[in-house]
């Protein structure tokens, strides 16, 4: 897996799982698996994921997002989560590309008497 900053609003993460299937730690799994990508960023969620060039759908919830067979979920302030339907292991390589935004930095204000 290789994560770039492409941007201040743009991360790019690519996973290459190109190793033959027939030997190596691969040997002995399926040739198809999803992928689940977790994202700690500063004070930013996504404002949209492309897997591959393809938008994923963004899901409100962690049970929506568990649900899901691919989409994105901003599990909070500074935490995204992607992922991907199943793929071929051995001859797709995954890119996800995160569109950021900045979270608004404001904090309540408590004043004491």
């Amino acid at each position: 897996m290789r994560q770039q900053q492409v941007s201040p609003t743009r991360v790019s993460v690519t996973i290459d799982e190109s190793t033959e299937v027939d030997s190596g730690p691969l040997a002995n799994v399926s040739a198809t698996r999803a992928n689940v990508v977790k994202l700690v960023v500063n004070d930013a969620q996504a404002s949209g994921v492309l897997l591959n060039d393809k938008p994923l759908t963004e899901q409100l919830s962690e049970s929506a997002f568990q649900a899901a067979s691919e989409g994105f979920w901003n599990a909070g302030r500074n935490l995204i989560f992607a992922k991907s339907q199943p793929m071929g292991i051995s001859d797709t390589v995954k890119q996800f590309r995160f569109e950021l935004r900045a979270v608004n930095l404001a904090r309540p204000c408590t004043s004491y008497m």
